[in-house]
């Protein structure tokens, strides 16, 4: 609901990501120590709220995340947005987006920056907003 509070004035064309990542060096976050059942259970939730609300989604994350952290045939309802930086991803499962670069170059922004291709036209489903 917090997320749909902030874009609720945008008009959102691609989809809204859950992106659940590794805590490694913060012993305090509430996430430290979730497990594939809590991780899984938290992207279904979010993505239904989202999508109850007329939105897309996707859910973001590497192959490791994917493979080790999710229960992957209990989110498969749900587009995937891998992050894999090889030339050929090896990823089993299908993704609608891949993130292929964390080493992109864009004028106007100084330093590195993710580069990614969408397999899926989401301009063309409608706007919300």
């Amino acid at each position: 609901r917090f997320v749909l509070d902030i874009i609720s004035d945008y008009n959102i064309t691609y989809p809204v990501a859950y992106d659940w990542e590794t805590i490694e060096y913060d012993d305090s976050a509430r996430t430290k120590n979730m497990t594939t059942q809590q991780i899984t259970a938290c992207a279904n939730a979010f993505c239904e709220v989202i999508e109850n609300a007329g939105y897309e989604t996707v859910i973001y994350f590497n192959r490791e995340l994917g493979y080790f952290n999710y229960d992957l045939s209990k989110i498969n309802n749900y587009h995937f947005w891998l992050a894999e930086y090889f030339s050929t991803p090896s990823f089993y499962y299908d993704y609608k987006i891949w993130q292929y670069t964390d080493k992109g170059r864009v004028d106007g922004i100084a330093g590195d920056v993710d580069i990614n291709i969408s397999l899926v036209d989401y301009s063309s489903k409608g706007v919300v907003g």
